[in-house]
């Protein structure tokens, strides 16, 4: 079974991208959008960005836990939304809640979870 999210995508973009086909159109400064193509990210790309979320550390309470907040940075989403898209910030506010959730969705995947890296264990020096 499908998901419709997913039905919605074309195949690959150049690069290793991500094509989203619209469910509404949004007006650009050559006609109508109806699609948003998703770039692949690079390391200068999250130099730019951010990290998509601030984590904060919650000190122990009576139970001596430490926790983690995971605060969404709505601005380093926006900043990923231009970047991977390339589109204006005027034409990304046009977007559908829906059409903007898939794209969200979308960049998760592409970007990652930057608090884990490749390797297990830190990289070490041999130096």
């Amino acid at each position: 079974m499908s998901s419709p999210l997913m039905s919605r995508i074309a195949p690959a973009a150049p690069a290793s991208g991500v094509v989203i086909k619209l469910t509404k159109p949004v007006e650009g400064h050559h006609g109508l959008i109806r699609e948003i193509v998703l770039k692949e990210p690079t390391f200068g790309d999250w130099v730019e960005c951010g990290d998509m979320f601030k984590r904060t550390l919650i000190k122990p309470a009576g139970d001596g836990i430490e926790r983690m907040s995971l605060d969404m940075d709505t601005g380093a989403v926006a900043r990923w939304f231009h970047r991977l898209s390339g589109q204006p910030s005027a034409v990304l506010a046009q977007l559908s809640y829906q059409d903007a959730m898939v794209i969200y969705n979308h960049v998760q995947l592409l970007v990652g979870d930057t608090s884990k890296g490749n390797s297990p264990t830190p990289p070490t020096s041999s130096g």
